[in-house]
């Protein structure tokens, strides 16, 4: 695989999604190049294969919102109190990580951004994060698996995608941490 395609892995498999849902591709990407093209048409078929997944996805009405760093990849025109968003999440490695939206690949500066430290440091956030863990893992779940909401996962190195949704809220206040 190219560097180009692994580095696009996020939108094509954006694109495989529009094309599932038959909802417009609002993308600044005009064209494909052809190894592009056929992962673009396996996962397809791989997607046409899941019969839960079109039970669950069919029938809304989906738009693309996942341009510009948008929070969700696609939204339920049609929300019903039952499923409001589907999320994209994909991996190019062997042990695939996803973070929350919000988060991305976290600089120091941008973790203390998102956790209202002044003057942020390596050693400052190894003591912070463990004493405020309670605080930090619930809003990295919510981010990641929010309410009214599927992820789904694709692992390249793997070839596999997976269908994700929180069955329920985790209590992380009974644990200690520190």
């Amino acid at each position: 695989m190219t560097q180009n395609t692994k580095i696009r892995i996020p939108f094509i498999m954006e694109k495989v999604i529009c094309n599932f849902l038959k909802c417009p591709f609002n993308s600044n990407i005009k064209s494909w190049s052809e190894e592009e093209l056929l992962l673009i048409l396996k996962l397809f078929q791989a997607l046409k294969k899941n019969k839960s997944l079109k039970n669950i996805l069919f029938g809304r009405n989906w738009i693309h919102t996942g341009m510009n760093c948008g929070f969700h990849d696609f939204t339920n025109k049609d929300y019903n109190n039952n499923l409001k968003y589907l999320s994209i999440k994909t991996s190019t490695v062997k042990v695939g990580r996803v973070a929350p939206t919000f988060l991305g690949q976290a600089s120091i500066t941008k973790l203390g951004k998102i956790f209202k430290i002044e003057n942020c440091s390596v050693e400052y956030l190894k003591q912070y994060i463990p004493r405020n863990i309670k605080v930090i893992l619930p809003l990295l779940l919510k981010n990641t698996f929010p309410d009214n909401c599927i992820t789904i996962y694709y692992n390249h190195y793997k070839s596999k995608i997976y269908i994700c949704k929180m069955k329920s809220n985790i209590d992380f206040t009974p644990l200690d941490y520190w």
